[in-house]
């Protein structure tokens, strides 16, 4: 979706503070707020970005070389949130800044498109409950993540749960299968350069993404996006949401 104002915080400095948030009412807030409306209800996440519903995603001095929104290497394709019971059913991203350089890319892959490249018997192993996934430390209060299968639903058009920098196997043919899919993805993934009010929402129960590498330069005009994430049903996770608010706390 193109043509979304951004003019009031595009011309603000990108912030450069770690769990940056948006908690004042702005069009930009308001646009993405509204365009997940159509989708189904906000949630936020007790231990992500301070439990807050619209997020800063930006680079930040010191978690260069982490796998999380902060960073600015190579981001692994993932689901979000691939450990949490009530992951997100859509994740919208919406573009206030590009990035001087524009290195800065949105790498997006279907699992259906992928499952084509896999041999049956891979594709069975990521079918199967033997794969688990970490949470951040944020999120490390529950245990030991339960065993979970990659793929499930339809053999042609499954759904997926994975994240390739944090889900492991849990035997030598399940982590042979997790390189098998890896590299099934990454040929079929795509790389789009979102611009200055771009909208993209990712069906995040089928398609994985992540972000190409770039440098930042910490001088207010690095890549800015604001994130927001969406339940088609909220109600089902009504007892992980205390006083049935929009925060998602367990996640086993």
């Amino acid at each position: 979706m193109d043509g979304i104002p951004v003019d009031t915080l595009g011309a603000l400095a990108t912030p450069v503070a770690y769990n940056s948030v948006r908690r004042e009412v702005t069009p930009e807030a308001l646009a993405l707020m509204a365009s997940l409306s159509v989708l189904g209800d906000a949630v936020a996440y007790e231990g992500e970005k301070q439990g807050a519903l619209v997020h800063d995603i930006v680079p930040v001095a010191g978690y260069e070389n982490t796998q999380s929104n902060a960073g600015s290497e190579a981001f692994a394709l993932h689901i979000e949130n691939a450990f949490h019971r009530h992951r997100p059913d859509y994740v919208l991203l919406l573009c206030l800044r590009q990035g001087p350089d524009g290195a800065a890319k949105h790498r997006l892959a279907a699992a259906r498109r992928a499952v084509r490249k896999l041999t049956p018997d891979v594709v069975e192993v990521l079918f199967e409950a033997r794969f688990q996934t970490m949470p951040p430390p944020s999120f490390n209060d529950g245990g030991p993540p339960p065993s979970h299968a990659v793929f499930s639903g339809a053999l042609e058009d499954p759904d997926v749960c994975v994240d390739l920098a944090y889900t492991a196997g849990r035997d030598e043919a399940a982590r042979s299968a997790l390189l098998a899919l890896g590299r099934a993805l990454d040929e079929v993934s795509e790389v789009v350069a979102l611009s200055p009010g771009q909208l993209v929402v990712i069906d995040n129960r089928v398609t994985l993404h992540g972000r190409t590498p770039f440098t930042p330069l910490y001088d207010g005009r690095d890549r800015w996006l604001l994130r927001a994430f969406c339940k088609s049903d909220i109600r089902a996770s009504r007892t992980a949401r205390r006083h049935d608010g929009r925060r998602l706390g367990e996640f086993v």
